[in-house]
């Protein structure tokens, strides 16, 4: 599992169901954003996720973060232009980018993530405790999509076949892709993805 990132492809049903078991978990609080909108930040809870548009324009449509209360009691705000926004790493927040579906065939990755250690270097005991509640927090989200070894491949221009290994893919996302839909990191990227199984 890498440090800071992990990539996945789930369906919005598999990511709802995972989000509703992490924000029942009595860990602190969660903030909501829309990077496009004004005063595009604000607390929600585990009954707003029916009210979760997982149907976007672009890979950012918005975004959740998730606090731990043993990190940081409450999130840190900071006032920009566009309004309030969350201080991401001041708050020690995990950032939760979904996986939106874009046009009636493309699925895009999303990201669970958290900043680079060069960011945390006031506070290096907090951000070790992060990165360790970060792995926990994969590591449910790695059980809930498990798609019993299956890769994420592409086809380069030069004939190869790439495998990203460390990209999860979901049960769902690979039937999605079965049924002849498109696997893509951009909307109006040229790049699309492709399932094979591997070893588990």
């Amino acid at each position: 599992m890498k440090r800071s990132l992990i990539e996945f492809y789930a369906t919005p049903t598999e990511q709802c169901c995972w989000l509703t078991e992490i924000l029942s978990k009595s860990f602190g609080w969660t903030v909501i954003m829309h990077p496009n909108a004004q005063s595009s930040c604000r607390p929600m809870d585990v009954g707003d996720i029916k009210n979760l548009n997982f149907q976007a324009q672009n890979e950012d449509q918005w975004m959740l973060f998730f606090g731990n209360q043993e990190l940081a009691t409450l999130p840190v705000w900071q006032n920009l232009s566009q309004g309030q926004v969350l201080d991401f790493g001041r708050s020690f927040a995990i950032q939760f980018v979904p996986s939106l579906t874009v046009a009636p065939d493309i699925l895009l990755d999303g990201r669970l993530g958290i900043l680079s250690p060069s960011q945390y270097d006031s506070d290096q005991k907090t951000y070790r405790a992060l990165v360790s509640w970060f792995k926990n927090v994969g590591r449910l989200l790695a059980s809930s999509l498990n798609s019993n070894g299956t890769v994420l491949v592409q086809y380069t221009t030069q004939g190869f076949l790439k495998e990203w290994k460390d990209v999860l893919v979901s049960r769902g996302a690979v039937e999605w892709r079965r049924q002849g839909n498109r696997l893509k990191q951009f909307p109006c990227g040229e790049v699309d993805f492709d399932v094979r199984m591997g070893s588990a």
